[in-house]
């Protein structure tokens, strides 16, 4: 047990390189697309394509984590952006540039925890770490540490006012794409010391008859909730820049704040004490329900700061509710169904 709390540290290290590098890319390819001259209705059916293949690739490798180990899984995934990124800093090709963003399993709107990363992540927290208390303060912990170093791609995407005028708006974007190359190739060294205990070997073809009534609990709320994220908040920074006429500087500022107020909820989230299932479940379900709320009443305010004000409180709820929720999404799965169940979900 020693050996896995030690080695969670090097996790915690991938987490923050990797969140600052994939929470830039989550705020700024929809606005370097715009940048590039592709329309918002180009860039909306990229993000299309993208969401199913990081479906794709999410599904495929928690099928694979179940078999090979997770964290192998994690390794391999992190080689994705790795390409992404390399194809961001050096390629002028169109096409390369885009088939780079819709195979790159970098899926989901503006945060932290998304895309082929997430499944073995909780996958490797439910299997390392059976209490569900611990859980919640291993997955709080690092959602609280992917919201803190979210802040990081936030400030990223808020230096680029500063390059742009020395390398112009689409090379200011590149500059920033190999910073956070830098960062991924860090995570992957990170990933290598990593522990995962060693448990039952995966028994069924594909998953257990309880992991598969558990998950379609779960897979219903998850569906809603996705679709209502994937309409308002992948193609948010684009949205902001459009309807506000402000500047990806701007946009960065009100990310860093926001990040900032999640990374405190989250570790909030940490500190209190869940003796009752059935009282984390409701949490859980009103923090989702707030966020949604938020999200409207975002829509239709009239000034940029007004707008994010409010998605600074829905970022909030947001940072209380993720840890607690993940670690109810591996309640009722059995081990050796963790990377399957989670990818699903």
């Amino acid at each position: 047990m020693e050996r896995l709390e030690y080695s969670f540290r090097f996790l915690i290290v991938s987490r923050a390189m990797r969140s600052i590098a994939i929470s830039f890319a989550g705020l700024s390819i929809p606005l370097y697309l715009l940048a590039l001259k592709y329309n918002i209705i180009f860039v909306g059916i990229v993000y299309f394509i993208l969401t199913l293949t990081t479906s794709l690739i999410t599904f495929t490798f928690g099928l694979l984590g179940d078999r090979i180990g997770y964290k192998k899984i994690l390794i391999i995934a992190e080689i994705l952006p790795f390409i992404l990124f390399l194809i961001l800093s050096f390629s002028n090709n169109p096409d390369l540039i885009i088939s780079g963003i819709i195979l790159s399993g970098v899926g989901g709107g503006p945060g932290a925890m998304r895309g082929a990363f997430s499944p073995g992540t909780s996958a490797l927290i439910a299997k390392n770490w059976p209490d569900e208390r611990d859980r919640i303060k291993k997955i709080g912990t690092l959602s609280a540490v992917g919201a803190f170093s979210s802040i990081g791609g936030a400030v990223l995407l808020y230096f680029h006012g500063f390059f742009q005028p020395y390398f112009g708006n689409v090379g200011a974007f590149r500059l920033l794409y190999l910073f956070s190359l830098i960062l991924i190739i860090i995570s992957i060294v990170s990933l290598i010391f990593v522990q995962e205990r060693k448990g039952k070997k995966k028994v069924s073809k594909f998953m257990e008859k309880e992991s598969g009534k558990y998950s379609l609990k779960v897979i219903l709320a998850n569906s809603i909730n996705g679709i209502g994220l994937g309409f308002s908040v992948m193609l948010l920074s684009a949205w902001l820049e459009i309807r506000y006429n402000v500047s990806p500087s701007q946009i960065g500022l009100l990310f860093i704040f926001s990040y900032f107020i999640t990374a405190i909820a989250s570790y909030l989230a940490t500190k209190v004490e869940y003796e009752e299932k059935n009282k984390v479940v409701y949490f859980g379900s009103l923090t989702r329900v707030m966020q949604g709320l938020l999200l409207i009443i975002m829509a239709i305010m009239p000034s940029f700061i007004l707008s994010g004000v409010v998605y600074s409180v829905g970022a909030f709820f947001a940072g209380c509710g993720q840890p607690i929720r993940r670690a109810i999404n591996v309640r009722g799965i059995k081990e050796g169904d963790y990377g399957t169940a989670t990818s699903i979900q």
